[in-house]
């Protein structure tokens, strides 16, 4: 005794639920290959890229002089100072430091093969961290997709159900008058 409506957001219900199914090996897989590009990432910029000590040349603003530091925001500083790249070569170049860092403080950095100043490298978590958010957002937009269109045939359906049923308690109305 199922009306035409209930079977179709059945079969919606059971379609959702079978795409969200087939989504988790796709997500998995989206996953699993950006997990491989990051840990490639990684493992090109562990090699290619050095820890140095930079020694600053100026001292960094302190707190009380920097914009901001009154509502409690770590901030850090660019100040001038100086490296040795792998090769043995002088750099100089802005290093970022924590408010009030003072002259001749050793600052530990990321150079390249260069010598130029780099950020640290990718790392093998960043790389699993990368993968597991592909993964998840694959799935959880697979989600969406599924179960969209099964919500928005579900609020047609609803209001199709209660006009019909006000229409019927209407006519309900008009016949218990005419005794």
């Amino acid at each position: 005794m199922a009306r035409y409506s209930d079977r179709l957001e059945g079969a919606l219900v059971i379609s959702a639920v079978l795409l969200a199914l087939i989504g988790i090996p796709v997500a998995a897989a989206v996953g699993s290959e950006a997990a491989a590009r990051g840990i490639e990432r990684a493992h090109k910029e562990m090699n290619t890229r050095h820890p140095s000590v930079a020694v600053t040349l100026l001292e960094a603003p302190h707190p009380a002089l920097v914009a901001g530091a009154e509502l409690g925001f770590p901030s850090q500083e660019a100040v001038l100072a100086r490296w040795v790249g792998p090769d043995g070569t002088q750099h100089l170049g802005n290093v970022h430091v924590p408010p009030g860092t003072p002259v001749g403080a050793e600052v530990p950095i990321w150079v390249d093969e260069a010598g130029n100043h780099v950020t640290a490298p990718f790392g093998w978590g960043a790389a699993i961290s990368s993968g597991l958010e592909a993964g998840l957002s694959t799935w959880l937009g697979i989600l969406a997709l599924s179960t969209g269109p099964y919500w928005l045939t579900h609020i047609a359906l609803n209001r199709l159900r209660y006009s019909q049923w006000a229409r019927e308690w209407e006519h309900i109305g008009r016949d218990s008058n005419s005794f």
